[in-house]
């Protein structure tokens, strides 16, 4: 529910309640007046029936008196009229037929007094006894409360009619920060401006003014930050382009580098150059593999990839990365065991990339864990789990995230830290996850 709609509903509800409460009060002021004037009026008929009937009362003349009360005009006040004499004999009587008040309190007596005495005191020869009516009461209170109930209605009308400017004039400035803070989490902080409120309540207006105000430092910041991320952007283009020049470079030199070394150590060396050459030789493709690694970290971290899928063979896929570790895991005096379901698998992925990832894993068991390592494969539905463990102590459980990053290799086996990272991106250009538990990698990817 809108915040208009809430001020105009309280607004009807306030001024209903008002004019209701209103309305009873002076209903009950106007009963009581009402109730007033009719006794005032009842007192009123009395002393004029007692003036006329002073005579026929001390005659005992019934006819006559009975005749004088005849005459009196019909009232809606009145609903009896009694004559007493002074002992308490009805002299005469009329009823009006019209409904009486109950009880006592709705009477109206006033005493009949003969001539003056020679003392000058009028003696009490008789009474007159009225009982009242509601009659006249109930339609005079009727009037009144038309009068009020229109009074009341004409009221609430105004109320409403007040109550919903105010809403809309509230509503209206608080309508177009709404819109405002739409068109700032756009970026349009220029329309934002423009469009801010300038009037309204004082509250409202100290509001667009902390808004603009807090607008125009938002955008004055992100301008700032566009630059900067600008300026970040060519600077690491110029970086990775001076990178890739330099990993291009260096890869030649050192690929012939390994072949004169293969020339040397087939020309006839003794036992001691040709360790040191074959030392040599190993350092030089490590550096090599490093130099591959970082440039197919280059390629993958360039933006989305697509992954060229194919029907792989999952035991040629082990086979090949087993076939390519097999010489460091000789050299280090590792052991292989490859546990393979029973039935041939034929998987749809990038054969380059995910022999990559597993020679990776298997590279980095070598260099950081203990032999013997195992490598299963486990159908999952839509998907296969490849795990490689070793006997080794693994890794700490706080360092579990950090261990995919780049450059974080701080295991005795040396290494540039790359082979992890370019494991995760490759798992994630094929859609799937990687996590390490202890010694046990894991690499889930759908097929």
């Amino acid at each position: 529910m809108s915040l208009a709609v809430r001020l105009v509903l309280f607004g009807v509800v306030l001024v209903i309640a008002t004019s209701a409460a209103i309305g009873w009060g002076l209903t009950q002021a106007a009963t009581r007046d009402l109730r007033a004037n009719l006794e005032a009026r009842g007192l009123a008929v009395a002393r004029g029936l007692a003036v006329r009937l002073a005579e026929p009362v001390l005659a005992a003349d019934r006819a006559r008196a009975q005749r004088i009360i005849d005459a009196v005009w019909e009232e809606n006040d009145v609903a009896q009229v009694t004559v007493l004499d002074d002992v308490g004999r009805r002299v005469a009587h009329r009823d009006f037929n019209l409904p009486p008040f109950e009880g006592s309190d709705a009477r109206v007596i006033y005493p009949v007094t003969g001539p003056p005495g020679a003392d000058g005191v009028r003696p009490t020869v008789g009474l007159v006894r009225l009982r009242l009516s509601p009659q006249g009461l109930g339609e005079r209170r009727a009037r009144y409360l038309d009068r009020v109930l229109r009074i009341t209605a004409a009221v609430a009308a105004v109320g409403l009619l007040v109550a919903l400017a105010v809403g809309l004039a509230l509503a209206r400035p608080l309508r177009r920060l709404q819109q405002v803070t739409s068109e700032i989490g756009e970026g349009r902080y220029t329309d934002a401006l423009g469009e801010l409120p300038r009037g309204g309540p004082s509250e409202v207006r100290a509001l667009g003014a902390a808004f603009r105000r807090a607008v125009a430092a938002v955008a004055e910041r992100e301008a700032t930050l566009r630059e900067t991320n600008a300026q970040l952007r060519e600077t690491e283009a110029a970086r990775d382009a001076m990178t890739h020049m330099v990993i291009h470079d260096l890869k030649g030199p050192i690929g012939n580098v390994i072949t004169l070394l293969a020339v040397l150590e087939a020309g006839g060396l003794d036992a001691e150059d040709r360790a040191l050459v074959g030392d040599v030789r190993d350092r030089c493709r490590t550096l090599l593999r490093t130099i591959e690694q970082q440039l197919d970290l280059a390629r993958l971290s360039a933006g989305p990839m697509t992954v060229q899928r194919e029907a792989v063979p999952v035991d040629a896929l082990l086979l090949g990365a087993l076939d390519q570790v097999r010489a460091l895991a000789d050299a280090h005096g590792f052991t292989t065991h490859v546990e393979l379901p029973d039935e041939d698998l034929v998987v749809a992925l990038d054969r380059g990339l995910m022999e990559r990832v597993i020679v990776n894993l298997l590279v980095n068991a070598v260099r950081h864990g203990a032999s013997p390592i195992t490598v299963t494969v486990e159908p999952q539905a839509g998907g296969l789990a490849i795990h490689v463990e070793d006997a080794g102590p693994g890794v700490p459980p706080d360092r579990a995230a950090a261990v995919f990053e780049r450059f974080t290799s701080d295991g005795p086996g040396g290494g540039a830290g790359l082979g992890l990272a370019l494991v995760r991106l490759a798992t994630e250009a094929h859609g799937g996850t990687v996590a390490v538990h202890g010694a046990r990698f894991t690499v889930r990817v759908p097929t």
